[in-house]
């Protein structure tokens, strides 16, 4: 068994290492563990958590498609994340990004 959270990220026990890095409140480690984990949505809560929106917005929308994709191909869970990543952008000021976000995956009346 790792004994610490650096054992487990050497060990590329990415997710795990990052719920580690949490518990111990290394927030930073933790962050990138989840990323490297592609864990973008636990990364994000973090990041919403120390209050870094905009960096929040640019994490979740790693997690979409790389494609561009019509709208109505993009699953549940690319949409939340896409409406998500815009809150962020919105809180942390960039209301036009946020909007154009909205716009772009058919929530443009929020």
């Amino acid at each position: 068994m790792y004994g610490n959270a650096d054992d487990l990220l050497a060990a590329g026990e990415f997710a795990r290492a990052g719920r580690r890095f949490e518990r111990e409140n290394r927030w930073e480690e933790a962050i990138n563990a989840y990323a490297e984990a592609v864990r973008f949505d636990e990364a994000a809560r973090l990041l919403e958590t120390l209050g870094r929106f905009e960096d929040a917005g640019w994490m979740l929308l790693r997690s979409l498609p790389k494609e561009p994709t019509r709208t109505m191909e993009l699953s549940q869970g690319a949409k939340r994340a896409a409406v998500r990543a815009a809150m962020n952008f919105a809180r942390a000021g960039g209301r036009d990004l946020a909007c154009g976000l909205l716009i772009n995956v058919g929530e443009g009346s929020r």
